[in-house]
């Protein structure tokens, strides 16, 4: 068989999909490893075999574990690691999203964008609802040329300025965006192209007190007289 026959056998060969790329590596490592063994031999030394397979199942299983590093347990025999990935199956994680209502006699403000490309064209949208789930309110914008982060935090605080000038309050703002919750919160430096929006936000904040819930992403903001009846 000659190399490019071989190659083309180990390239075609039908397997699974993780077991591609290490099929793929397998003839340079054997002819990195033919190579080696002849040069050892020329210069009167002596290399066994078993030595050199030895030395391409160490690469291959090396090669392996750099490839796929979330991988417990793969073998150090070609047959073995041949196997395990056959039989190998991902698990799989989920995530369930909980939305709840709004505590008795007060509101909440859920806040979302959508965007294409980053910097690009973008709009965003917040949803008022009562303690019982209706919607009170409903808006969306069309925002102008902005990275992600600025779009997240003008939701916020668009979301935040309707409530208050309606006087949907006691109130609850919830977003999907962990950084701007955390550029808000102050636990991450602001950028420049937001400052104006977090002032802003802020100020609205610390006109009323503020409950800041155990939960990640949820800001709950309530006027000084109704906040100590709320559990």
């Amino acid at each position: 068989m000659q190399i490019n026959q071989g190659l083309e056998e180990w390239w075609s060969v039908d397997c699974v999909f993780k077991l591609k790329p290490i099929f793929k590596t397998v003839p340079a490592f054997i002819i990195w490893e033919i190579w080696k063994r002849r040069n050892v031999l020329i210069h009167g030394r002596m290399m066994s075999r078993q030595s050199m397979m030895a030395e391409i199942n160490k690469n291959l299983y090396l090669f392996t574990k750099c490839r796929y590093p979330w991988l417990k347990g793969i073998p150090n025999n070609w047959p073995p690691i041949v196997k395990y990935m056959e039989e190998y199956v991902p698990l799989v994680r989920n995530k369930m999203v909980e939305w709840n209502h709004a505590p008795s006699e007060s509101f909440k403000c859920n806040t979302d964008r959508s965007c294409r490309g980053n910097p690009g064209p973008r709009s965003m949208v917040f949803c008022v609802r009562n303690e019982f789930g209706d919607l009170v309110c409903v808006e969306s914008r069309l925002l102008e040329r902005c990275i992600v982060i600025e779009s997240d935090i003008k939701a916020i605080r668009i979301g935040f300025v309707y409530c208050q000038q309606h006087n949907l309050l006691p109130l609850i703002v919830e977003t999907n965006s962990l950084i701007a919750e955390t550029v808000k919160n102050g636990v991450w430096e602001v950028p420049w192209s937001i400052s104006l929006d977090i002032r802003h936000v802020h100020g609205i904040i610390h006109s009323c007190q503020v409950h800041k819930s155990n939960n990640s992403k949820t800001t709950k903001t309530f006027h000084n007289k109704q906040s100590q009846s709320f559990i």
